[in-house]
C-alpha cells in the first residue's frame, strides 16, 4: 500500500506512520458509516440489499450482511456496547490526545505561577460545553470535579 501511495503522492518516508494512521482512521469511519447507514437503518436483509451502497459490490455486501448477522459478531457488538455504557466518567476530548491537552493547558497557565495538576487535566477532559449534558453519569463527574476543587482549595 505504501508503494501505491508513494507513486500517487509526493510524500516523504518520514510521514509513513502518519499516512497509515490517517488511512486506518478513514477506513474505520467508513466501516462505521456503512453499518449505520446500510445495516442498522433497515430491518431485514432484503431491504438492506435493495439499499446497498453503490460502491460495494453485491457479493461483498452479501458477505458483510452474513458477518453482521453472525452470532459471534452480534455477541462482540453487544459486549462492546455494554462496556462503553459502563464508563463512569467518560472524557470529552474525542480523539485529541491528553498529551496535547496538557501542553495547551501549560501554555495557558505559563503566565501565572500555577502548576498543572492531574485534577486540571481531569476537569479539562471531562467538562462539557454549556447545554451538552447527554449522559446520566455526568452528575457523578460534576460531583467529582467539585470534590477535587474543594480539596485543592483547602
Amino acid at each position: 500500500m505504501w508503494k501505491y501511495i508513494k507513486e500517487k503522492y509526493d510524500i516523504p518516508d518520514e510521514a509513513k506512520q502518519w499516512v497509515f494512521e490517517l488511512v486506518c482512521s478513514a477506513w474505520r469511519k467508513y466501516k462505521s458509516q456503512l453499518k449505520t447507514n446500510h445495516f442498522k437503518a433497515y430491518e431485514n436483509d432484503e431491504l438492506r440489499m435493495e439499499n446497498r451502497p453503490v460502491d460495494v459490490p453485491e457479493s461483498h455486501f452479501k458477505d458483510l450482511l452474513k458477518y453482521w448477522n453472525s452470532d459471534p459478531h452480534k455477541k462482540m457488538s453487544k459486549t462492546n456496547t455494554e462496556n462503553r455504557n459502563r464508563l463512569k466518567c467518560p472524557h470529552t476530548a474525542g480523539r485529541t490526545p491528553f498529551s496535547l491537552i496538557r501542553e495547551e493547558k501549560k501554555k495557558e497557565i505559563s503566565d501565572t505561577l500555577d502548576t498543572l495538576s492531574s485534577k486540571d487535566i481531569f476537569v479539562t477532559t471531562r467538562k462539557r460545553k454549556l447545554g451538552r449534558i447527554y449522559k446520566s453519569s455526568y452528575d457523578n463527574t460534576i460531583s467529582k470535579i467539585a470534590e477535587m476543587e474543594r480539596i485543592q482549595s483547602t
